[in-house]
Formats: C-alpha cells, structure tokens, sequence
C-alpha cells in the first residue's frame, strides 16, 4: 500500500508549499532552495531501495547541502545508515509513530477494541445529539481551527497548509463537521490517500469537548472510510519518546483509547554536503 508522503496529491501538495518534486527511482523527492546555503533534499516514507550513487548524483545537481531521509522500514534505515553514512538526526520532519486501523474488521469488533470509556462517550455524543455533516467548506473549518487553537496558546498560522493540502487532494479531501443543535462545535479535515483515510487536522470548542464530539467525529471517519471501501484509517501522529513533545501527549491519549495497531517509523536519516 502506497504511503500518502509518495502519492501524486502530496507531491502536488509539496510543490503548493513552494518545493519541487520529482522521482527518483519511482520514489517521490522533495527540493527546496535556500539562498546562499544551497537545497534542501527529503525523500519520505520510500519503500524501494534508491542506489546511493544515485543520491549523491541527485545531491550534486540541486547543490543540496543537505540530504533527508525517512525510510518506511528499517531494512533501508540500516543500509542508508551503514554504507551510505547518514546520521540519526536528533529532530524528524514526520510523525514518527502513528496508530493504524485495519478496515476489514467489523464495525463491533474495532468498537470493542477501543476503551470502554470512549465506547460509552460515542453513544453519549449521539444521545446529546451531536450531529455529523460533510462539508466542502475549507474555508469555514480553517478559521474554526485557527480560532480553536488560539484559545489553546498556539497563534502560528496553518492557513497555507490546510488550504494547500485540501486543494492537492481535490475530491480525496473530506471536511467532518460536528454540530450541537445549530453551533459548530467540532471538525476534522480527513485525506484519502491510495486505501487509507488519514486523520490530518482537527479542533474543537469547549463545549465540543463537553459533548464528546471529536470522539463522535472518529467513529464517523472510520466508517466513513470503510463505506468508500478503504483499508486502512491513519491517525497520522502520535507522542514518540525518541522525539519527544510534550503538547503531543493529550492528544496521543485521546487517539491510543480508540485502540488500533502503533506502527513506529525507523526515524530521520540526515547527511550533509559541500554544495559549492
């Protein structure tokens, strides 16, 4: 199954936040040129081997002065870090380890496999009549999630991204909408990338939060994904101790009570250049 960081959309959604993308060997790369340093080079989430020759050769046309990698498996991992000479880096550009759901099972099977307490706070949110709707207004959930976030500290922008990445994907960009009679109380931006259905962006209210309605808001993305027959649903992230962020832990509890499989990511291989 083809990781979403390899997909035509995410390329397009790269080359949107002003880097170019190409292939090497089959497997997407992404360059960014900086003035006077030379260009940053990430390849994400590959599985197929890319000769390091061909690396250093790629290295050298875009005069990168660094090199990114992030293999999907550590059989990669231990060959760039062995003959290649790439080093750990201490920082990594992706959610390192992330929780994946298998869309095959029924639908009470992944409700038993969640807590019980997240179980009871779906029915409850239905009880309270939350209700669910799919929208196409990117406009409306960026504002409502920059106005969440800022009643949580967080005042950086994110309008470039959730526009960008929503325009990339066209019809494989889904909006959620939870509402408490007619108050928008809760929303999640999906991406449908190849078979899986990844958990890209979400806010809530207060009284979203009181209501249960990010909770109710996952159950109706996993079955949303496997209504269009997909395979798998992402929650694209969760708290790593090899990278650890503290603000990642509230959030990491909420995703780990709805149960699902942790997948861990080899980490961020990096090396550096002399462009010039």
């Amino acid at each position: 199954m083809l990781d979403l960081r390899q997909t035509d959309g995410y390329a397009e959604y790269m080359r949107l936040l002003g880097w170019e993308a190409g292939k090497i060997k089959g497997m997407y790369y992404f360059c960014k040129r900086l003035p006077i340093l030379g260009s940053i080079i990430k390849i994400q989430r590959f599985d197929k081997l890319v000769p390091i020759p061909d690396l250093e050769i790629l290295a050298k046309h875009k005069k990168a002065f660094v090199v990114f990698l992030e293999p999907l498996n550590n059989k990669l991992f231990d060959y760039y870090s062995g003959k290649g000479k790439f080093k750990l880096a201490k920082t990594t550009n992706l959610p390192s380890k992330t929780i994946r759901f298998d869309l095959s099972k029924k639908d009470e099977k992944i409700l038993k496999d969640m807590h019980y307490k997240t179980r009871y706070n779906i029915g409850l949110a239905v009880r309270r009549a939350v209700k669910v709707r799919t929208s196409k207004n990117i406009h409306l959930f960026s504002e409502f999630w920059h106005r969440s976030a800022r009643k949580r500290g967080l005042y950086f922008s994110m309008r470039n991204e959730i526009y960008s990445i929503y325009k990339a994907f066209g019809g494989n960009a889904i909006i959620l909408f939870a509402y408490l009679k007619k108050e928008l109380i809760a929303a999640v931006l999906l991406i449908k990338a190849d078979k899986s259905l990844h958990y890209m962006y979400a806010a809530s209210t207060k009284e979203g939060n009181r209501n249960f309605a990010p909770t109710l808001l996952v159950w109706e993305a996993i079955k949303l994904a496997k209504r269009i027959k997909l395979k798998k649903f992402d929650f694209e992230g969760i708290y790593d101790e090899r990278y650890p962020l503290k603000t990642w832990k509230g959030f990491t509890r909420f995703k780990e009570s709805f149960g699902g499989k942790i997948i861990v990511y080899p980490g961020t291989l990096r090396k550096y250049y002399f462009p010039f």
